[in-house]
């Protein structure tokens, strides 16, 4: 009589268990509980300098449409950006304006990466800027050049 309860025991939480781990294996193998769905994305530079990145792979490069707001109270000229891949690559932006942003205005810059990323898995990249403060008590000059570190987490998408 105990061997045959021992049985059923087995058979029955056996049966539990199997389907269980069916039901976990499918909800990996869809993707439902992939790392990556909870990522989330952002650019992220400083307070004074909010930013939007969009990824996009178009042909057999990848495209990085970068945004960036001038947050400060007064005029800055930005002299540089640079974003780079956890491979140390980087993305060879168009040329920046010469103008300096005046308080609210944004200016909206392409980068392209020489090779292709792949679609829809969550890229992290780090992003420097480099910039000048133009504020009215410099006069009609700019002063010395700041930094700011950053980064882009995202998700490239098709054009």
């Amino acid at each position: 009589m105990k061997g045959q309860a021992a049985m059923e025991f087995l058979f029955t939480y056996g049966w539990a268990i199997f389907l269980l781990l069916l039901a976990t294996a499918f909800l990996f193998t869809s993707g439902l509980l992939s790392p990556n769905r909870f990522i989330s994305e952002e650019c992220v530079l400083s307070p004074n300098f909010p930013c939007e990145a969009v990824l996009v792979n178009d042909g057999g490069q990848t495209r990085l449409l970068l945004r960036v707001v001038n947050g400060f109270s007064y005029p800055v000229r930005l002299n540089e950006i640079v974003v780079k891949t956890a491979q140390d690559e980087s993305f060879d932006f168009d040329p920046l304006p010469s103008a300096p942003l005046d308080s609210g205005d944004r200016v909206e810059v392409e980068g392209r990466l020489s090779r292709r990323l792949e679609e829809g898995v969550a890229h992290r990249f780090m992003l420097n800027l480099t910039y000048q403060s133009c504020a009215p008590e410099l006069g009609d000059r700019c002063g010395r050049e700041h930094f700011v570190v950053g980064r882009i987490v995202g998700r490239v998408v098709k054009e």
